[in-house]
């Protein structure tokens, strides 16, 4: 399978973007805050490349109007929209199980030299649950069989995602934040820790009833087997801190600035709601306060 081209329409500091990657290599090159990051979060957004988390389900790869549509956008609520579209090239032989699928699912014909498939949704402020639309062999489809093309080429897991400054551990079991709770200090940081010895304790109690059931469980069998059941200690250390800074009328997470989340284009800078600057004025009254 090869993506052909993306088109990306207000997510996240994207306004508008269309892509075209027409070889078999292509490099997205930029300054800082350009939007790069983002670029790959619409992709991913449309072909998760692997399961859910396992402390919190279902990563960072939703998309949902409230979160991600740009926040120097003054659209009306009942006005926002996002919209991502992929074109991907489906080739008969190296991706037979898909190209079967897509025949089948949309009643065409077959293509020896492959599929070539538009897929495009779009996210309202109705609900996380998109609109989608495909094309393929010059047809358009919408409803349950477009949402059944758009499920099964989203979990096929046919592209493999690497963000390099991003920890395995953060990227398999946490959602991205500002920072984590093993950054507290002083009381915080001895309730923590009260916290973290409790849900030890309670854990091992429950790993213990379930080894005593699966026990008698075995039991009944000729053969007697020992069974070992424990659970790893839960570092609530490594949970994420989200933090947001805003005024009356905006609230602007500030995690993940290295991928120019909130990042406004120039044309569009104004103090009161560009977060780095905003950060800057709070920390520059803090200064003085502390200096007074």
């Amino acid at each position: 399978m090869k993506l052909a081209s993306l088109s990306v329409r207000s997510y996240r500091t994207i306004d508008s973007i269309d892509l075209e990657f027409l070889g078999s290599y292509a490099a997205l090159c930029g300054p800082n805050d350009s939007g790069k990051t983002n670029v790959i979060r619409a992709i991913r957004a449309m072909m998760r490349e692997e399961d859910e988390g396992v402390y919190f389900p279902g990563d960072d790869e939703s998309v949902t109007v409230k979160n991600d549509f740009p926040k120097w956008l003054d659209t009306p609520p009942e006005q926002q929209t996002i919209s991502i579209s992929l074109r991907l090239q489906i080739d008969a032989q190296r991706d037979a199980g898909i190209y079967q699928f897509i025949l089948r699912q949309l009643q065409i014909g077959e293509h020896p030299s492959g599929l070539e498939i538009a897929m495009s949704a779009t996210y309202s402020g109705e609900g996380a649950t998109p609109k989608v639309n495909v094309e393929c062999d010059g047809k358009t489809f919408e409803g349950l069989e477009a949402q059944e093309v758009f499920k099964k080429l989203r979990t096929s897991k046919s592209m493999l995602f690497h963000n390099s400054p991003q920890s395995e551990l953060a990227r398999l079991r946490f959602r991205e934040g500002f920072g984590t709770l093993r950054e507290v200090s002083g009381n915080s940081a001895e309730a923590l820790a009260k916290l973290k010895k409790d849900m030890d304790r309670g854990l091992q109690k429950i790993a213990k009833n379930q080894q005593q059931e699966l026990e008698a469980l075995l039991g009944r069998l000729e053969t007697k087997y020992r069974i070992g059941l424990s659970v790893a200690a839960f570092d609530l250390g490594w949970l994420p801190l989200n933090l947001t800074l805003g005024d009356s009328k905006h609230n602007v997470p500030l995690d993940n600035w290295g991928s120019g989340t909130c990042r406004i284009p120039d044309d569009y800078i104004d103090e009161n709601r560009y977060p780095l600057f905003m950060a800057r004025a709070v920390l520059r009254e803090l200064i003085e306060s502390l200096q007074a």
